[in-house]
């Protein structure tokens, strides 16, 4: 799905397209927190670092266990790429022990993701299948409404998730 189209749900997916998109359209701020980076994400933000020094306040945290990369959440080049391209920024990778949310602040989007290891199943690329939130300024609203919480009109044209009922026969 176009990446515009996925950026503009609440309940949406975080493949590594729209992460590394969002990586491209941060100009105040980037900030992104994972248990580990895909290579591809990596190069974007090496790339983007190379490009135009990248954004003012630029942050990557990791968590730098080798289970991370033993259980497929990244990749070891992953992390020589940004460490590499961190420093010639006067900057360095960072580490959190254990994280294993995911979370990107791009300007004002903030995308909370989960994490999905290619060795356990394919990542999430449909709105079908959500694996992240989007947070704008407007976020509650936004996320109430997405959830079928709210006015009546504004259910029925912004419900996102939990569209199905359980009855006794699904159940």
């Amino acid at each position: 799905q176009p990446l515009n189209r996925l950026m503009s749900r609440v309940f949406t997916s975080a493949s590594d397209d729209t992460l590394c998109h969002l990586v491209s359209m941060a100009r105040e701020r980037l900030v992104i927190v994972a248990p580990g980076l895909s290579k591809q994400l990596a190069t974007a933000i090496a790339g983007r670092i190379a490009h135009d020094g990248g954004p003012p306040v630029l942050a990557v945290i990791v968590d730098i266990d080798p289970e991370v990369c033993r259980l497929g959440y990244g990749e070891i080049e992953a992390i020589d790429i940004v460490r590499a391209a961190l420093a010639t920024k006067g900057s360095s990778l960072q580490t959190q022990v254990g994280v294993r949310i995911g979370l990107i602040v791009a300007d004002e989007e903030i995308l909370v993701y989960s994490p999905t290891p290619p060795l356990i199943e394919a990542g999430s690329t449909s709105d079908n299948t959500p694996n992240a939130i989007r947070i704008t300024k407007a976020a509650a609203i936004d996320i109430a409404s997405a959830c079928g919480a709210g006015p009546e009109l504004e259910v029925l044209v912004n419900q996102e998730l939990g569209l199905d009922f359980v009855d006794d026969r699904k159940l």
